[in-house]
């Protein structure tokens, strides 16, 4: 009998939408009475590597072993001590090192790395297809490939929106390539009586979320804007039913999980003109803005804000179920 492991980054108080996509895919696959166990690489303790290379080093022979692609970085050095124990599934959200960044040696860094370790890989599983085509420049040689994209759980499909509102909501950790910079340079330009709701986690004394709050000191936005962290998810759907748009001024996505949500949910969304979202928000109510354009963000925030919001699309949402994901991902692994 095969032994399956999924191999989890766990971060301190942050759930990003790959660690949610991940815990999804594990807790379906046990309603299925599918054994599969869970090692989680504690991604905030900076002296727990060495633990983790033990940890998979240990696992018996020939266990197949699916591992998140954020860590394809730190693996590079044992992939190829893996590969010839184990059958390796590299599950990739977005490859860290089409991330935007300042750091740009840490991107090429990354980039090698993850070229490495996704070519000591037996299979590839992937989000959606934008990203089967990115991971092409990755890969030397043919790898199965195969497309899991995640679900939508069903409390977005239940939005009760509050009539006459006048709020903007986004999701999305305070990272720069979430575009919060942008988002807040376009509202200083909108006027009116509007709040905006920022859920994701941050970190006080990070250079990124230090120079927003800056920014909303100088516009004078500090009663405007409220950084929520990471919270419930009934608290969440609590603040999208009192908003009325969803403002993301992404530079890079793998899915858009975040988005496609907020649209079945019943938000108007304005977001950044990249391919993979217009793969993943089809036939819903989006504004689709070039990367970066600020008076474009602002202008359509305002027009937005004054409009009756259209209803979107409900009928892409069968598709979209957790339990239809857990079975895709358990034919991708064990086929």
């Amino acid at each position: 009998m095969k032994n399956y492991f999924f191999v989890i980054p766990i971060f301190k108080d942050t759930i990003t939408g790959g660690t949610k996509y991940d815990l999804k895919i594990v807790s379906e696959l046990r309603k299925q009475f599918f054994n599969i166990k869970v090692i989680a690489y504690d991604a905030n303790d900076q002296n727990y590597k060495y633990k983790f290379f033990r940890k998979l080093l240990n696992i018996p022979n020939n266990s197949i072993i699916c591992i998140d692609g954020l860590l394809a970085p730190l693996i590079r050095n044992i992939i190829t001590v893996l590969n010839k124990k184990y059958k390796i599934v590299m599950l990739i959200h977005h490859p860290t090192s089409q991330e935007n960044s300042n750091n740009h040696m840490q991107l090429i860094n990354n980039y090698f790395s993850e070229r490495i370790s996704y070519n000591h890989c037996d299979k590839l599983v992937v989000v959606s297809n934008h990203i089967a085509k990115q991971i092409k420049k990755f890969i030397t040689c043919y790898k199965k490939t195969y497309i899991v994209n995640p679900g939508i759980d069903n409390v977005f499909l239940k939005s009760e929106l509050k009539k006459n509102k006048n709020n903007i909501i986004t999701i999305g950790n305070i990272i720069q390539r979430k575009g919060y910079h942008i988002l807040i340079e376009a509202l200083s330009k909108v006027d009116g009586n509007w709040k905006l709701f920022i859920v994701g986690s941050y970190n006080p004394t990070d250079k990124y979320y230090m120079n927003l709050k800056q920014k909303i000191e100088i516009y004078n936005l500090k009663d405007k804007i409220l950084f929520l962290g990471t919270i419930e998810q009934k608290i969440l759907l609590s603040y999208m039913s009192k908003s009325k748009i969803f403002v993301s001024p992404t530079y890079y996505e793998g899915f858009g999980i975040a988005l496609l949500e907020s649209a079945l949910f019943g938000l108007k969304i304005i977001t950044s003109d990249i391919p993979v979202l217009k793969d993943t928000l089809k036939n819903q109510n989006v504004d689709y803005i070039k990367v970066g354009d600020i008076n474009e963000f602002a202008k359509r925030i305002s027009k937005s804000l004054k409009e009756k919001i259209n209803k979107n699309n409900f009928s892409l949402s069968r598709d979209y179920t957790w339990k239809n994901s857990a079975k895709k991902f358990l034919y991708a692994i064990t086929k």
